[in-house]
């Protein structure tokens, strides 16, 4: 599954700047989040971050929108 989605973006004939790149990196922090368990915050996803440079909340939100999107994760907000 994780092929497919790499090869998807990649084989994408117009890709958005960075979207490539954005693909890679939330495949490696949805690799991290294992750790984590099922149900995890961002804060903690922050915390176990293998990434070479620092990520802010902001662009975890966004690894985590495009794993979403493609149906690898279900984002609950703290109401659920």
């Amino acid at each position: 599954m994780i092929d497919k989605f790499l090869k998807s973006i990649t084989n994408k004939p117009q890709k958005r700047p960075g979207e490539l790149e954005a693909c890679v990196k939330a495949i490696v922090m949805m690799k991290a989040a294992t750790v984590l368990g099922d149900e995890f915050d961002l804060k903690g996803l922050k915390a176990v971050n293998p990434l070479r440079y620092p990520e802010t909340i902001d662009s975890l939100k966004q690894y985590l929108k495009l794993l979403e999107a493609f149906d690898f994760i279900e984002i609950l907000d703290e109401t659920d």
